[in-house]
């Protein structure tokens, strides 16, 4: 049997990670802060579940379909403060997947942003690079956001 995208996408990110999130702040220096990740397949290995803690402050949840209407992954996610995120996740090639992400939050404000995934180190290191991030404000338009690079560990238990 062939193997699916949605196969290959838990192939590599089912399991426990660290996060450790870096973006910049005033005068050229960086914010860092850490969080977890926890990815498993739902009974029948026909989606992924996870929670998600990006910044110790914001755990969310999410499920991954493959969407035959886009011929990608369909991942959305719900957190504590009524914010939600639909993405878009796709291959480029080997250990490397891109994604289309668009957050809604509950006092209407959106975030639009695009993302590479590369694994390295055997597969127990991926890179999260997001970058052209948006925030569409209603009185203030369109901001441009800064770019974030999460570095995801793998838990070895």
């Amino acid at each position: 049997m062939a193997t699916t995208t949605l196969q290959e996408w838990g192939d590599m990110i089912v399991g426990d990670w660290t996060i450790q999130r870096t973006s910049p702040l005033e005068k050229g220096s960086l914010a860092v802060q850490t969080g977890s990740l926890s990815v498993s397949w739902m009974d029948g290995n026909t989606a992924l579940v996870a929670t998600t803690d990006p910044n110790g402050t914001a755990a969310g949840r999410f499920i991954a379909v493959f969407d035959p209407a886009s011929g990608q992954i369909k991942q959305n996610t719900i957190y504590p403060d009524g914010s939600t995120e639909t993405t878009y996740i796709s291959k480029v090639a080997d250990g490397q997947w891109a994604w289309k992400q668009t957050r809604n939050f509950a006092n209407g404000q959106q975030e639009q942003n695009s993302a590479t995934f590369a694994s390295a180190n055997n597969g127990n290191t991926l890179i999260h690079s997001v970058t052209g991030r948006t925030l569409v404000h209603s009185a203030l338009g369109n901001l441009a956001l800064a770019d974030t690079r999460n570095v995801l560990t793998r838990v070895v238990k």
